[in-house]
């Protein structure tokens, strides 16, 4: 099976920096094959960025959703 890497960010609001963050995958009916490849501060700092793979089911990982987190404070 093909696989696709999908990526997410949660952004912090202006003048925050992100200290940590996470995410929350939710399978859809299909079950199809999803899981975090990986969680990390954004390259700016300022949010959290997830990605996922996904056993390919045309362009849209089947219908699972992710949702990512950053837990932001002022610097």
């Amino acid at each position: 099976a093909a696989y696709q890497i999908k990526n997410i960010t949660a952004s912090c609001t202006a003048g925050k920096i992100s200290i940590s963050g996470g995410y929350l995958l939710t399978p859809g009916a299909d079950n199809a094959d999803i899981k975090a490849t990986l969680s990390i501060p954004a390259t700016t700092t300022q949010g959290w960025t997830v990605a996922i793979q996904c056993e390919s089911t045309g362009n849209n990982c089947g219908n699972s959703s992710m949702t990512a987190y950053a837990i932001c404070v002022r610097p």
